[in-house]
């Protein structure tokens, strides 16, 4: 079975107050998703559905990983990625639902929830800089990203996410069953992860401070009056035919183009912002 459709089984199950039938454990091997959400099957299941020894090896875990995107980049090579964005936010947002489970314990669990909020804090204020305000696309995120879907301007799960943080309502229609915590839904499993966090515990008091996270690549965004363009303007890490590496949105028309030099699946089109000068915000892979 694919490593990620063990872990979102895993995940549910554990969330459902039931022993995964198999788990990843805390190998070092898998992408950066992969890596996270075993981390958090292993905190839920060793310190909170079965407590055991093997649960300080857990937290400890999760506690590195989330360190080493301070040192190294927000999500790491997978900035902003939106077809991975429902493994991100279903590791992180169980990884929440936990911290809060655990907040009580103190030590290493209290620099868990403190890194957990602070992932939260910096993934908020990041989609935030790509957030559509009015239009066809109202309250979706534009960004570009490796790993990015084609044809699709952005991720429902991480549009609900953002929407829920920020109003604690979904903005946008969604399925009847998007809400629904199934093994039969794990893409869209964030979703109600979320609302649960929002209904009890929250993210943080920092969540909307607007701390921006240092980068594995310089990123540059800037805003005009009806749009927003977006570049890594040095590329990204590991590119490959599925990384965009520039996009720009139109908010009136809901036109949007993605581009990327090495890849024929983003050819882009011109921008309809060439020559305007528009508020800018750069982040730096630099400390």
């Amino acid at each position: 079975m694919q490593t990620n459709r063990i872990n979102g089984e895993a995940t549910i199950d554990i969330l459902a107050g039931q022993a995964p039938k198999t788990m990843v454990g805390l190998n070092v091997g898998g992408t950066p998703n992969q890596k996270m959400e075993s981390a958090a099957v292993a905190v839920g299941f060793n310190c909170l559905l079965q407590p055991n020894p093997q649960g300080d090896a857990a937290v400890r875990r999760a506690i590195d990983l989330l360190e080493k995107q301070l040192a190294e980049g927000h999500m790491l090579g997978e900035v902003f990625t939106d077809s991975h964005a429902p493994i991100w936010l279903r590791a992180m947002a169980s990884l929440r639902l936990y911290s809060l489970k655990l907040r009580g314990r103190g030590g290493q669990f209290a620099r868990l929830e403190e890194l957990v909020c602070q992932w939260f804090e910096h993934h908020f204020a990041c989609l935030s800089l790509g957030l559509v305000p009015s239009g066809p696309l109202a309250n979706q995120i534009v960004l570009p990203c490796p790993r990015k879907s084609p044809g699709l301007a952005g991720n429902m799960v991480r549009d609900v996410f953002y929407q829920l943080a920020a109003t604690g309502k979904v903005q946008r229609p969604v399925g009847k069953n998007f809400m629904d915590l199934s093994k039969d839904r794990q893409d869209t499993a964030a979703a109600p992860l979320v609302k649960q966090i929002v209904d009890g515990g929250g993210f943080g008091p920092n969540l909307k401070r607007g701390t921006l996270p240092k980068l594995c690549a310089e990123l540059v965004v800037e805003r005009f009056d009806d749009g927003h363009a977006a570049s890594f303007p040095n590329g990204l890490p590991a590119s490959d035919e599925f990384t965009a590496t520039s996009c720009w949105v139109e908010y009136g028309s809901g036109r949007f183009s993605f581009h990327s030099d090495s890849s024929s699946l983003f050819k882009g089109e011109p921008s309809p912002f060439a020559g305007q000068s528009g508020r800018v915000t750069k982040l730096s892979p630099e400390a």
